[in-house]
């Protein structure tokens, strides 16, 4: 599955892109390279652009084991946002059992079926 990132400092924001299948180790990887290795620091907010994603090879468990190590591994100075966009019914019911479980005071968290939708909510 690629991931594509981009940053928009001005925003303060990083929006991540998936397109095809959704893997447990592959997001981890990506959450880790963006805590650990940003250049600039973390951005304020955190979208993850799954409109073109499937979650056919993430079983449920995984999404609950992914919402633990996304609230550990935040290492954002200050509150943010992180917006999940999912168009199908399959990649949003699973993004909810993720927002569900994020356990994480510094973190707000959304899921939305519109991009427009989810960046007028990032930029309130």
């Amino acid at each position: 599955m690629p991931i594509t990132v981009s940053v928009n400092q001005p925003n303060n924001l990083t929006t991540f892109i998936v397109d095809g299948p959704i893997y447990l180790a592959e997001i981890q990887a990506a959450i880790k390279r963006f805590y650990e290795n940003a250049n600039p620091p973390p951005s304020k907010h955190i979208l993850w652009d799954l409109r073109n994603a499937s979650v056919d090879k993430l079983r449920s468990d995984e999404a609950v084991q992914l919402a633990n190590y996304a609230a550990s591994s935040d290492k954002r100075k200050e509150i943010g946002k992180t917006a999940i966009v999912a168009s199908s019914d399959s990649v949003f019911g699973v993004s909810r059992i993720f927002e569900a479980h994020v356990i994480n005071p510094s973190i707000k968290f959304n899921v939305f079926r519109d991009i427009d939708e989810a960046m007028e909510w990032l930029e309130e």
